[in-house]
């Protein structure tokens, strides 16, 4: 497996869906519980984004013992813009890039994002055209 930092648009994709796109206060409130960060305010925004880009690079450094390489430096910007669907993708990757050494089993983070994850796919799997169209319980 192999691990990369992401782009500054990719975390900023989750942490904008985190605020615009979501109607679901438990999200914001175990963020708020996990990480200190107030994400309906502008500073817990900035704050979570950068906690992910640390996240990343602990998970790239754990990949390849200390060597991250070079990278950009880290700006939050919110993509007001952002879909659900990209902001699960997005999600999923930086998961991905973040799955090594013992952050899985160790970060709060990491699980916190996991059960993200989780009910960021529910929510787009229920608004799939396919999914509405499927019966309930069909016998």
């Amino acid at each position: 497996m192999s691990a990369f930092i992401v782009q500054n648009k990719t975390i900023n994709n989750i942490v904008s869906e985190l605020y615009c796109g979501n109607e679901q206060t438990w999200e914001k409130r175990i963020i708020k519980d996990a990480t200190g960060y107030d994400i309906n305010t502008e500073e817990g925004l900035k704050g979570l984004a950068l906690e992910l880009h640390k996240l990343n690079i602990a998970g790239v450094s754990a990949r390849y013992r200390g060597n991250v390489g070079d990278f950009e430096p880290f700006v939050f910007k919110l993509e007001i813009h952002t879909k659900p669907m990209q902001a699960l993708k997005s999600l999923k990757c930086l998961l991905y890039q973040c799955a090594e050494g013992g952050i899985p089993e160790q970060s709060t983070l990491y699980k916190l994002l996991e059960r993200i994850d989780k009910s960021w796919c529910d929510k787009v799997i229920s608004n799939l055209p396919e999914y509405e169209q499927a019966k309930w319980d069909d016998i």
